[in-house]
């Protein structure tokens, strides 16, 4: 995921998807999710990272907080908010690892 165009599809997928997960909560908790979450300002090495360990450890809340929380300031979060989260980010980074299977998927097809 660390090739330019992959990881900027990736982050956008992350982050899409948390938004859309997010979509029934209130407005202020929605945008203070979002805020801590951004991917965006992550260089791309270690959005990679993030994802890789998401995929590999993060089975349960715990875990994934942990691995979250040395990318974002989840600390800072409400602590009725924290298990809410860890499942957002589980999707989140399914769909994010997903758009750079589609991405390599759709360009081996194009060089047959």
């Amino acid at each position: 995921i660390t090739s330019g165009n992959n990881c900027e599809e990736a982050k956008d997928a992350f982050m899409n998807s948390l938004k859309e997960q997010l979509r029934g909560s209130s407005l202020e908790a929605g945008e203070m999710v979002i805020n801590t979450l951004n991917v965006y300002p992550l260089q791309c090495s270690d959005f990679s990272e993030m994802l890789n360990e998401l995929r590999m450890k993060g089975k349960n809340t715990p875990q994934v907080n942990q691995i979250a929380g040395r990318y974002f300031r989840i600390d800072k979060l409400p602590t009725r908010v924290l298990s809410p989260i860890a499942n957002a980010i589980k999707v989140a980074t399914v769909a994010a690892l997903e758009s750079v299977m589609v991405e390599k998927a759709w360009k081996k097809t194009l060089r047959r």
